[in-house]
């Protein structure tokens, strides 16, 4: 167990947004779970409790002594709102493959006539094709089915 070096008393302001929170029906459990492990360490502090004050407050709130610990020094260091809040993703995890002008392309191969000894479009002529007169780097036929259902076109 880390040791507790993240003491604080809460000031009135931020124990009312705090309880505020845990009568809130709009915030999630986890925010709920954070404002709770907040108000719990202030009212350990504000009785003097010593001994194991993580240990007391997991118990309580049914998480980890480590999760106790993190959220107080969150709270210490950057303030309530980020000890409560999730932290902003900077940007999304995967970028998108396929704009609006590539998607533009590969409808209007998929609509076209098939190459010579094909009778219709299938997924995987078109993942080839595409790649070949260089619409995209590369695709899978996976999304260039997600993107011909998106758009209401049948390969027939």
């Amino acid at each position: 167990m880390k040791p507790q070096k993240y003491k604080f008393m809460l000031p009135v302001k931020e124990r009312v947004e705090l309880l505020r929170i845990l009568d809130e029906s709009t915030c999630t459990v986890k925010q709920k779970t954070r404002a709770r492990i907040l108000l719990e360490m202030d009212y350990l502090y504000y009785f003097r409790c010593q001994n194991r004050p993580q240990e007391i407050i997991a118990s309580r709130c049914d998480v980890s002594t480590s999760t106790v610990y993190a959220i107080c020094k969150k709270y210490i260091e950057e303030g309530l709102n980020a000890a409560i809040s999730r932290k902003k993703r900077v940007r999304p995890p995967v970028g998108t493959i396929i704009t609006a002008d590539k998607q533009a392309e590969l409808i209007a191969l998929a609509c076209s006539a098939p190459p010579d000894g094909h009778n219709r479009w299938t997924l995987r002529l078109l993942e080839i094709k595409a790649v070949e007169l260089g619409i995209v780097e590369r695709v899978s036929d996976t999304t260039i089915g997600r993107l011909l259902k998106k758009n209401h076109i049948t390969l027939s």
